[in-house]
């Protein structure tokens, strides 16, 4: 089971995008937003590279890109919907092999919540001091994957209710 720590830590980051301003409609406001989903981070990606290609997850390159065409986005949005997916596929697999551990340490734990937050301050500096509405994705969880227990919801980082690999 994942340590509090890390829930704990990723959850403020979520609600400090969640504060950068109100979502209630003041004068001359559209109701326009920007969708950004799917982001898949992945900090391990080699640094060598221009851009991620396709098919792989977004490297520095493409999240620095994919960012800056976003802030511009937002000068023309109210606000912004993130549904998630900020960190790569089979990210505790990929952190595990880099850091030399077991997927079970908490060494992974941290390194998905460290990661979740640089995704997280580049998120809010793009966004311009306007609010986003932002969940969690199955990629963002402990079970890398699939929650098959609501009753996991509650803690993403726990691994019950995690379908078999």
């Amino acid at each position: 089971m994942a340590r509090p720590a890390t829930f704990f830590v990723r959850l403020c980051a979520l609600v400090v995008l969640g504060m950068a301003g109100p979502l209630a409609g003041a004068a001359g406001e559209s109701g326009t937003f920007v969708v950004l989903s799917d982001i898949h981070f992945n900090p391990f990606a080699p640094k060598d590279q221009a851009t991620s290609r396709i098919g792989e997850d977004t490297n520095q390159a493409l999240l620095t890109s994919g960012l800056a065409a976003f802030a511009r986005a937002m000068t023309h949005a109210d606000f912004a919907i993130v549904p998630g997916d900020l960190l790569a596929h089979g990210f505790n697999a990929k952190a595990a092999a880099s850091l030399g551990v077991d997927p079970s340490s908490p060494a992974v734990d941290d390194m998905a919540a460290q990661t979740t937050l640089v995704v997280a301050r580049a998120l809010a500096e793009a966004l311009g001091g306007k609010p986003a509405i932002v969940a969690l994705g199955n990629e963002d969880s402990k079970c890398g994957d699939h929650i098959t227990s609501f009753s996991t919801t509650i803690n993403p980082f726990a691994t019950v209710g995690c379908r078999a690999a």
